[in-house]
């Protein structure tokens, strides 16, 4: 996933069910290299890409669990009497359910 915002990129590799291709973050990093993103590897045990090569190093590891905290965090910044849209709660069940909170 790309997210483009005023003045950063952020690349994002999820993994959730497949493992890495070979070379697969490398090449990430290579192609999307004239933008200068941030390279984040979401993985459920927070680890660093196998496959970035010399890369490696640019990668910011980052759990599913991570992202649960940051959805509740977001949820509880509500403006009061405001409330979250009803995916963003299934999306909250979905990643406690499989990747834990």
């Amino acid at each position: 996933m790309i997210v483009r915002l005023p003045g950063a990129t952020l690349l994002l590799e999820a993994k959730v069910w497949a493992d890495e291709q070979r070379d697969q973050c490398a090449r990430l990093a290579d192609e999307w290299s004239e933008e200068d993103p941030t390279l984040v590897f979401l993985t459920r045990d927070g680890r660093l890409p196998r496959s970035a090569g010399e890369n490696q190093g640019q990668w910011v590891p980052l759990r599913w669990s991570h992202v649960v905290g940051f959805v509740e965090g977001a949820i509880l910044r509500l403006p009061p009497g405001r409330e979250p849209a009803p995916g963003v709660l299934d999306l909250l069940e979905t990643l406690n359910e499989f990747h834990g909170g």
